[in-house]
């Protein structure tokens, strides 16, 4: 009786390791198609969101205008700290539109580490633009209080819609949309 067991659940791990095989394979394929050039419009595997990357360009031109007020008040600390962000921020972008063959492979596993280092990303984008907004505080020359207030922010819309109005008020600024 349990030589029959054991049979029947070796069959059933070697369907099963045959049902993965089967499923690791279709998803190679996906992707070999996905890597050849093609006129055709390429599946997308995992679709990117639009809003994130949105975020990432608006926080990009919010640093660069920053970057020039900065230079133009020949503030070489800030200028530092705003270039650092900048490499980080780039940084963030590559990651974020480049995903790893491998994760294809794994199905639920690989969405949902996908869906992880979107999450890590949000909060390290999240965390650039608090930074950012500490730094334009600190050049508003409006606030007479303390320089370096450090505001959390609640998601990334609020965060950029303060370093929009933090860049307003700074004069010889034009905000960038």
């Amino acid at each position: 009786m349990s030589k029959l067991i054991s049979i029947i659940r070796d069959i059933s791990l070697f369907v099963l390791f045959l049902v993965f095989s089967k499923q690791a394979f279709e998803r190679s394929i996906i992707h070999m198609e996905q890597e050849k050039p093609s006129p055709w419009k390429k599946f997308d595997v995992h679709e990117l969101d639009k809003g994130f990357l949105a975020a990432i360009t608006v926080t990009q031109q919010h640093i660069n205008e920053a970057l020039s007020l900065v230079v133009h008040k020949n503030d070489e600390p800030n200028k530092k700290k705003l270039e650092e962000i900048n490499k980080k921020i780039e940084q963030i972008e590559k990651k974020y539109k480049k995903n790893s063959p491998a994760t294809y492979l794994l199905g639920p596993l690989g969405t949902a580490s996908i869906v992880l280092k979107e999450k890590r990303l949000e909060k390290e984008l999240r965390g650039i633009i608090e930074n950012l907004g500490t730094i334009l505080y600190a050049l508003n020359e409006s606030n007479t209080e303390d320089r370096q207030q450090n505001i959390e922010i609640s998601s990334l819309e609020s965060g950029i819609i303060r370093n929009k109005g933090l860049l307003g008020s700074i004069p010889h600024s034009s905000v960038l949309s």
